[in-house]
């Protein structure tokens, strides 16, 4: 069973190498949760629908290969994929929305997951 729909503005995501969680973005909306715009898994565009989170921790991320000299990580530049539904069977024009159960991967290593769903917004088959 699905759980809270994830929206734009009010949802949270962090990356498991992320420095900071952020704001969850739909910038072109197709489905909305009351008056609210909800995410389907092609919500996955950096810099459109996932910012930076700040500092990348991921040491396989090449352009951290100075970190043993400077100390200092790179700035997290998102390299994402689709998000993986956990149960597909919610969906919007043939695309799963993203709940909290929902993990996009970043190609560097990060698994970006949902910490803040949408406040009392069930979408449950």
């Amino acid at each position: 069973m699905a759980g809270n729909a994830v929206n734009s503005g009010t949802s949270m995501i962090k990356c498991s190498y992320g420095l900071a969680p952020l704001p969850f973005i739909v910038e072109n909306p197709s489905y909305m949760v009351g008056e609210t715009p909800a995410g389907t898994i092609s919500d996955a565009i950096p810099f459109a629908n996932i910012l930076t989170f700040g500092m990348c921790m991921c040491m396989s991320n090449p352009e951290n290969a100075a970190f043993s000299v400077t100390g200092v990580y790179a700035p997290c530049v998102p390299v994402t994929t689709s998000w993986i539904p956990d149960v597909p069977n919610i969906t919007f024009q043939g695309l799963p929305i993203i709940d909290k159960a929902t993990k996009c991967m970043c190609i560097w290593g990060g698994e970006i997951t949902v910490e803040v769903a949408a406040p009392n917004v069930d979408v449950s088959a």
